[in-house]
């Protein structure tokens, strides 16, 4: 009876999985957004998102690069959130957010995204200075991944 049991649940396991996955699209790859900004994302079945940003838009003028990782939703037209912190001279506790929605419109893929950047400040008073809010279009790049 026992081992009926664990066969059954084993089996709705893999049956919702796989309905879960085939709902989603595979957006993972390199994309490029409008500043020239590369963005490496990575995919796992679990929702989770890894990657790489690599910008050469910086306050300090130098490229900034950083570690990603974040959460997707597995839909037809996914939803997404992630994190980087970016490492570069002078960019020392930055971090940014984004979140956005994966698009296919002509055969033409798209990430439409909100950011907010965050940098420290050395004084409370200064804290309205400290973040910043914009929007990126993201297109895959064509080719391969220079990250």
């Amino acid at each position: 009876m026992w081992i009926a049991l664990a066969y059954l649940t084993l089996i709705a396991s893999v049956a919702a999985f796989s309905v879960d996955q085939n709902l989603g699209v595979d957006f993972a790859g390199c994309w490029q957004n409008e500043l020239g900004s590369i963005l490496k994302i990575n995919l796992d079945e679990n929702g989770s998102i890894s990657g790489e940003y690599v910008s050469d838009v910086s306050e300090t003028g130098h490229r900034a690069n950083g570690n990603m990782v974040g959460y997707h939703q597995a839909t037809p037209e996914p939803t997404f959130g992630f994190v980087v912190r970016w490492t570069c001279p002078g960019c020392t506790g930055s971090v940014s957010v984004w979140t956005g929605q994966y698009f296919k419109q002509n055969n033409v893929e798209t990430l439409e995204t909100m950011w907010l950047f965050r940098t420290t400040v050395m004084a409370k008073a200064n804290n309205w200075e400290a973040t910043r809010v914009g929007q990126d279009v993201f297109k895959r790049f064509p080719g391969s991944c220079p990250v």
